[in-house]
């Protein structure tokens, strides 16, 4: 096995991991019973369909996927959008998958199969995968297979182990609204916006550029990240002037409250209110309370973002 950053795996990269290696079931003795050597043909039948489930997954193909999950299939997403019940909420969570583009390799060591039943068979081991970012991720699985027809397909599978860099990204959903790409030139004026998650999900990084006709070129950056013991957001920006603020964030009914301290590039203290008030396709922002040095600053006026989502696939 190559020396990689062990985590726990989502279980949806389970499945897909079940496709890149066969596993083995000890061969029939002579004497066996007739369900013994059952399980014969069924590891080469399952065999198979790992095979080209393997080809549909690394052709990111996602109803190919799909078609080898039962009809009634249960699958808890990975993304903490709770349970896709049948093949085609299944296809669609793994169209999204897809879309993300960060899966770099799929790896399997798998350790037992067990046939419970004529139409029955567990499949159990432990799946590696490599993201594009670097890092990895490992866990002990078990998928259930049943035969419908003449055909081997997912019914369940089950994680035994957390996945950290799920729970990490799971944390900074509820400001998942911030995320996309945006752009907006008016009187002179022109913003570009850009937000993503980045660090192995660990943090939000929000990038801005101002420039305009009769004015210097401005742009900052703001790393945002889960404080586990605070149990709050936490914020800290930079802008091109050299300027750095630290904010904490607070919810209330929907908004977001963030408190800030400055220190301005002349040493001079400072503080500030923003208040973030998502709507529908994106949200308002609003800077308030500021004061630096003692003096206090007019309020900016409001700005109204709406990110865009762009995939790998879109920007090629």
């Amino acid at each position: 096995m190559k020396n990689l950053v062990r985590r726990s795996l989502p279980p949806l990269f389970l499945v897909a991991a079940s496709c890149l290696s066969p596993f083995s079931v000890t061969a029939a003795e002579p004497d066996e019973t007739p369900m013994a050597r059952r399980a014969e043909t069924v590891e080469s039948e399952i065999r198979a369909a790992l095979e080209s489930y393997q080809r549909a997954f690394n052709d990111s193909d996602a109803a190919r996927v799909a078609s080898f999950w039962s009809e009634k299939a249960v699958f808890m997403s990975p993304e903490g959008r709770g349970a896709a019940v049948g093949r085609n909420a299944i296809e669609s969570e793994f169209k999204l998958l897809f879309q993300e583009q960060r899966i770099k390799k799929l790896s399997l060591e798998p350790d037992a199969i067990e046939l419970v039943s004529s139409s029955v068979a567990i499949e159990s081991g432990v799946a590696e995968i490599e993201f594009s970012d670097g890092e990895a991720a490992t866990s002990h699985y078990q998928t259930v297979w049943i035969q419908v027809g003449d055909r081997w397909l997912i019914d369940r599978l089950s994680d035994e182990i957390s996945n950290e860099r799920l729970d990490r990204k799971q944390r900074l959903s509820p400001l998942g609204f911030l995320l996309g790409t945006w752009q907006q030139t008016d009187d002179g004026f022109s913003m570009n916006y850009a937000a993503s998650q980045v660090e192995g999900d660990s943090f939000i990084r929000v990038t801005y550029r101002i420039a305009g006709d009769q004015s210097p070129e401005f742009s900052g950056t703001q790393m945002i990240a889960w404080d586990e013991a605070e149990k709050r957001f936490r914020s800290w920006s930079f802008d091109s002037d050299g300027n750095v603020a630290q904010g904490v964030w607070t919810e209330s009914a929907g908004d977001w409250s963030i408190k800030s301290n400055v220190t301005t590039a002349d040493g001079e203290k400072g503080s500030n209110l923003i208040v973030i008030h998502p709507i529908d396709g994106g949200y308002e922002w609003r800077k308030t309370n500021q004061v630096v040095d003692g003096e206090k600053l007019p309020d900016e006026p409001m700005l109204v973002v709406r990110p865009i989502l762009v995939t790998s696939k879109q920007q090629d």
